[in-house]
């Protein structure tokens, strides 16, 4: 997660093993049904059929790399986010995260307002279904039911989820952009966004 900002405490460094599938960029939504999964039995906790390491492996692609395929809306290329340890195992590294982030923004520059609302209502709803997933995972830990997902996995998904959700803000809360006011008058949805910094752009 080397695309968060550094801090003047040393910390140790969280390695994220890379499970062995990025994102096929065909469509999130419809990217559990590609490789045999259902959303509804997931919710329902029926993923505790499979190993724990092939429903993490899942995940990872799903929630993870497709997250940030589809809110930066650029296809991902694996090797741009591994790097390998020292006893040779795959891990993930987001060094390339804040540059994909900033041409993202450049394009934004240009789009036309019907196009940035349409980003960004996919966004919101990509989201938002990566977060209830990942809620629901939550609830099922809480009630007893053993973790399925590798420690280091599930604080990355969620530090990504974050960081995305900083990046949708973004278009709201920079000089000239769309208003908040604008959206909801056009019809876009009512939604409650923090007041976050014009310059924050991700998220611990």
């Amino acid at each position: 997660m080397d695309h968060l900002p550094t801090c003047s405490k040393i910390y140790n460094t969280v390695k994220v093993p890379y499970l062995g599938e990025i994102y096929d960029n065909q469509g999130f939504f419809t990217f559990p049904e590609r490789k045999g999964w259902a959303v509804e039995d997931i919710l329902s906790g029926k993923y505790l059929e499979q190993t724990p390491t092939t429903f993490t492996a899942f995940l990872q692609s799903w929630l993870f790399f497709g997250s940030i395929s589809e809110v930066l809306s650029c296809p991902l290329d694996a090797n741009l986010f591994l790097c390998y340890d020292d006893d040779g195992t795959s891990i993930i590294t987001t060094h390339c995260f804040n540059n994909l982030m900033q041409e993202r923004r450049e394009r934004e520059k240009v789009m036309i307002f019907d196009d940035k609302l349409d980003w960004y209502s996919h966004s919101h709803d990509i989201l938002s279904k990566a977060t209830e997933v990942m809620n629901q995972i939550s609830r099922k830990v809480a009630s007893g039911v053993v973790n399925p997902l590798d420690p280091a996995i599930e604080l990355s998904i969620w530090v990504m989820l974050s960081t995305l959700q900083y990046e949708l803000a973004h278009m709201f809360y920079t000089v000239g952009k769309i208003p908040t006011r604008r959206i909801i008058d056009d019809g876009g949805p009512p939604l409650a966004l923090p007041p976050l910094a014009p310059s924050l752009s991700c998220s611990l």
